[in-house]
């Protein structure tokens, strides 16, 4: 499909691997006529939620091994306070959400 509809072209150097360029419009257009929204999200505001849904990950990960009652749990969920504050409170609740997190939202206040 991507290929049929010009989304991409292979590129072959003479020396190197190849590779695939994207067509950003054609790409953007496609996204849009499949439902998907055009929020017009920055590279940067995209940056920090690719690294707030990592942390989101983690903390899930620390969380568990906390509630086994592993100290390593408790390490790493410190280690992440200031990472998380890093990438905004609100931005990594949205992110737990997001992969499936049931829990109450992070606050932070202990920490």
């Amino acid at each position: 499909m991507a290929k049929d509809g010009g989304l991409f072209e292979k590129i072959t150097p003479k020396e190197g691997k190849s590779y695939y360029l994207w067509h950003r419009e054609k790409t953007s257009e496609y996204l849009i006529s499949q439902g998907v929204a055009k929020n017009g999200v920055s590279a940067k505001d995209a940056e920090m939620m690719t690294e707030a849904r990592k942390l989101a990950r983690s903390y899930m990960e620390a969380q568990q091994l906390d509630d086994e009652g592993s100290k390593l749990g408790y390490i790493m969920l410190s280690e992440m306070v200031d990472e998380i504050k890093k990438v905004g409170l609100e931005r990594f609740n949205q992110a737990l959400k997001s992969i499936g997190y049931k829990g109450d939202e992070v606050t932070l206040e202990d920490w």
